[in-house]
């Protein structure tokens, strides 16, 4: 099965090693796939999305394969990095609320990860991409995953993250990170004060911390219930719906009854015949349903719609999601690791 709650974004390659240690909490390279897969099932159980940390760790992936030219990269000293600022933000991961109206939803975990590594390589030095270069700017040719394509650095000042923007000033998504002050949030390119309860909106982010955007046939913003208090509708934290009480209560489970108004997990579904909730299909079982693949390494088959293991480097695939590695060669149709570019 295949993560679906992929917080944390490697755009920039984010790998651990070395030892740039504080003497604090620090991950290294080879604990970072275990690291965010065990960070995730934590936030899932804590919002009620899968039954145990147990059941997480056999069903759920995180697409984080590790990429050879990033750590090739950190391991030559062409990108430094802070261990101990990437244990800090796969430990944000792990403890951020369930309720997507609190402040923490709203503070970007890419901001996190983006503080964390950074080039060591001057204007004109040989790169294989952005991260390498003290400017994160590496003029480089487009090339695929199984190609390498060097170019240049260009610029020697790293980048800084741009000041929060007060409400009435100009604002944009240049780079992670919410581009106004607290209280406000980005609207059509102008930061404006979120809105009170009951005005119109669009997306929660643009209300008070706390308020959901929600409502019919006008979304506004809404001081949802939650967990164990009286609803009507909607609850306010991830994992909760209304039952039949008329309280917020969590998701049931794969084997739990499902007729009393609760809600089945996203991993599983209601089968009214029975009254329970069934998990996804497993290993070789149909995946026509909605539902991922039950165990973590597998995959859905097409055109077999089968669940089936992920293939190793050397066999043949389709796409890049039948891949351990993450990667189908376009050249030869087969998985691989993604390749390293020598800059010597």
């Amino acid at each position: 099965m295949r993560g679906w709650l992929v917080v944390i974004a490697l755009a920039t390659g984010c790998v651990f090693g070395g030892d740039d240690t504080s003497g604090g909490p620090y991950i290294s390279i080879v604990e970072l796939n275990d690291a965010i897969r065990a960070a995730e099932c934590q936030y899932l159980v804590r919002c009620h999305q899968i039954a145990d940390q147990a059941t997480c760790l056999a069903m759920h992936d995180v697409e984080v394969p590790l990429d050879r030219s990033v750590i090739d990269s950190v391991r030559s000293a062409r990108v430094t990095y802070r261990g101990e600022a990437m244990a800090a933000c796969i430990d944000a991961l792990a403890t951020q609320s369930c309720d997507p109206a609190d402040v923490a939803h709203r503070t970007s975990l890419d901001w996190c990860v983006w503080q964390v590594f950074s080039g060591t390589l001057h204007q004109g030095a040989a790169c294989t991409g952005d991260r390498e270069c003290i400017s994160q700017h590496c003029d480089v040719c487009q090339s695929s995953e199984s190609q390498c394509c060097l170019g240049s650095c260009v610029g020697d000042v790293a980048p800084a993250h741009p000041p929060a923007a007060a409400i009435g000033e100009a604002c944009q998504f240049t780079t992670p990170g919410d581009p106004c002050v607290d209280g406000a949030f980005c609207d059509h390119g102008r930061c404006a004060a979120l809105r009170a309860e009951g005005v119109a909106c669009v997306q929660s982010s643009e209300c008070v911390v706390g308020l959901t955007c929600t409502g019919t046939p006008t979304e506004v913003c809404t001081q949802l219930p939650h967990f164990g208090e009286p609803c009507t509708g909607r609850c306010s934290e991830l994992g909760t719906s209304c039952g039949s009480d008329m309280t917020c209560v969590a998701n049931a489970h794969a084997g739990d009854d499902c007729t009393q108004g609760q809600v089945c997990d996203p991993f599983s579904e209601c089968d009214f015949n029975t009254g329970h909730c069934l998990s996804g299909p497993h290993l070789h079982e149909s995946c026509t349903s909605p539902l991922p693949c039950n165990e973590a390494g597998t995959y859905c088959s097409f055109p077999g719609n089968t669940c089936e293991l992920l293939h190793p480097d050397g066999e043949t695939c389709g796409s890049n999601e039948e891949c351990a590695s993450g990667t189908c060669d376009p050249t030869g149709l087969t998985c691989t690791k993604r390749s390293v570019c020598p800059t010597t």
